[in-house]
């Protein structure tokens, strides 16, 4: 995928858990509509070339920091890179 990160995907899916976005050709920056994924747990965007500031509004993800019991999500990670 090239161009920017789709802000849409802010506004079109509330329940997401896991955002892997990551080894694309993506500029930019990060669009502060995906602090509306309240549900986020997993955010990815490594390997892209994203530029400027991350939104201080990614801190309210609730997802990211409430207590969420045992994970049902497993990534394998080798030699530093994780693969989802």
């Amino acid at each position: 995928m090239t161009g920017e990160v789709p802000a849409w995907i802010g506004d079109n899916f509330a329940e997401l858990r896991i955002l892997c976005l990551m080894s694309n050709a993506f500029l930019g920056e990060i669009p502060p509509l995906l602090s509306n994924l309240s549900s986020l747990q997993v955010l990815i965007l490594a390997e892209n070339n994203l530029s400027g500031k991350i939104p201080a509004s990614l801190g309210d993800l609730k997802g990211m920091v409430r207590e969420q019991g045992r994970s049902q999500y497993l990534f394998y990670a080798n030699n530093g890179f994780l693969y989802c």
